[in-house]
């Protein structure tokens, strides 16, 4: 296995959590989760792991991630515990420092990200998608939940599936995620949320 591409993808898993037309429920309690996650957190912090696997090459890690609007930090773990990376972002930029002390720096996540990976990535719907809701901005197909499992969304050329919700800091908040892009599969675990309307 080629670590260093492996660090890579989840590196770009990282900045990938960093950074239209619905179908509604008649169920008034999905309507209100609904209504609810398409106005996106502005402030929360979450704990969990994720798997990814793009072509032949696949990971997982676990990570912490505190957001707002002006100032992400996203920090990336192995299996056992040692720190893959740490990705920052407010006004003035994006920082990487990789798990070997190197550092790296972009304007934006996104620029950081497609220079280190060599592509574009989504990283701005990022964080509305992490927890339950459509990016502003880009057209988006939403097919909400019908039960504490389910909803999809779609945007960006990425669809997600939201496999599992829980209650979670005094809402409705996603546990179990899916991703897909064209030869990039993901899954999220989310499991310790702190969250600010």
């Amino acid at each position: 296995m080629n670590w260093k591409r492996l660090l890579r993808w989840l590196i770009l898993l990282g900045g990938w959590l960093l950074a239209g037309c619905a179908t509604v429920s008649n169920d008034q309690s999905h309507a209100d989760r609904l209504q609810l996650n398409q106005q996106a957190l502005q402030v929360f912090s979450v704990s969990g792991r994720f798997a990814v696997r793009a072509g032949a090459s696949s990971g997982q890690a676990s990570f912490d991630w505190q957001h707002s609007p002006d100032h992400d930090t996203l920090v990336l773990y192995t299996p056992l515990g040692q720190t893959l990376g740490v990705l920052r972002r407010n006004r003035d930029g994006a920082d990487l420092v990789d798990g070997h002390g190197h550092q790296h720096h972009g304007n934006t996540l996104a620029d950081l990200l497609k220079v280190w990976m060599g592509w574009p990535l989504p990283v701005d719907e990022m964080s509305s998608w992490v927890v339950g809701a459509a990016a502003p901005g880009p057209h988006f197909v939403w097919q909400p939940p019908s039960t504490t499992a389910g909803g999809q969304l779609q945007q960006s050329g990425w669809h997600v599936e939201y496999q599992q919700w829980q209650m979670a800091a005094g809402q409705w908040l996603p546990q179990r995620v899916a991703m897909s892009a064209t030869g990039v599969q993901i899954k999220l675990v989310l499991s310790h949320w702190d969250a600010q309307p």
